[in-house]
């Protein structure tokens, strides 16, 4: 009788680990995720602790799903912020919050974009980014003269 609860007590324990899903994947919703790619960096506290799996658009917004390391619980409340990079992929910084309960795979939680450039706000305007083209335009003309009226020697001199 023993070796059929033996044979009982693993059958049990493999369809419960078959059955729940693994609690080191999130998926959270971001607005925008410029340069976010499959394979990003998630950090905590300036450590890798995962990465991004899967994009999905979701109407106006994107699903990201992570999977993080299997040791890593994320407290509810905490915030997933994308910090942009242009040379490299884009990365996910998680910020713990104090909470005591933790998320799971059912849940879906809101992420949000850290804006880092000044020109940020204007990359998606195209009325504002050819009036700024225009002023650098001026600002460098304005500049070439000078340099060049410096640069006159045939001024006389005593």
């Amino acid at each position: 009788m023993t070796p059929r609860f033996l044979i009982l007590f693993i059958w049990v324990l493999a369809l419960s680990a078959c059955s729940h899903p693994a609690k080191n994947k999130l998926t959270i919703l971001f607005d925008r995720v410029d340069n976010l790619k499959i394979g990003s960096i998630v950090l905590l506290k300036g450590f890798p602790v995962g990465e991004v799996t899967n994009l999905e658009l979701l109407g106006d917004s994107v699903l990201v799903n992570i999977k993080l390391n299997d040791t890593i619980n994320i407290p509810v409340g905490s915030k997933f912020i994308i910090t942009p990079s242009l040379l490299e992929n884009s990365q996910i910084n998680i910020e713990l919050s104090n909470k005591t309960t933790y998320l799971t795979t059912q849940d879906t939680v809101a992420g949000s974009y850290l804006k880092t450039g000044v020109f940020d706000n204007l990359s998606s305007d195209s009325a504002k980014r050819e009036k700024i083209k225009i002023a650098v335009d001026k600002i460098s003309e304005g500049i070439k003269e000078f340099v060049d009226a410096s640069g006159d020697t045939t001024t006389n001199k005593k």
